[in-house]
């Protein structure tokens, strides 16, 4: 039997400690609370030419995939770390199998 990976384990850890507290502390009446304050979060249209959405775009990786990422010069955008390792060669990712997309729009 494969071992799981660490993110499959913490995402399953975090994912059951949520559902524990939830079941342990949560009153009826909260419970209610959290689902009605999590549907007024929904997504929402922004226009993406205006500040500050015109500054963040989408980090897509050749091996497929995406993360978000942020112009912070000409030639420079922000991304998180994890999204430019390669977990399977323990290694960066390529400049060149990188591409970021500003104002990305579904």
């Amino acid at each position: 039997m494969p071992l799981k990976s660490n993110k499959h384990i913490n995402t399953v850890t975090r994912a059951a400690a949520l559902f524990i507290t939830l079941f342990l502390f949560a009153s009826p009446a909260m419970a209610d609370r959290l689902l009605e304050r999590a549907q007024q979060l929904q997504r929402q249209e922004v226009d993406i030419t205006k500040s500050p959405w015109r500054a963040i775009g989408r980090v897509a990786k050749q091996t497929g995939g995406y993360c978000t990422g942020v112009v912070v010069g000409e030639h420079h955008v922000v991304t998180a770390a994890h999204c430019l390792w390669d977990t399977a060669q323990e290694k960066p990712y390529p400049v060149c199998g990188l591409r970021f997309v500003i104002g990305y729009d579904r």
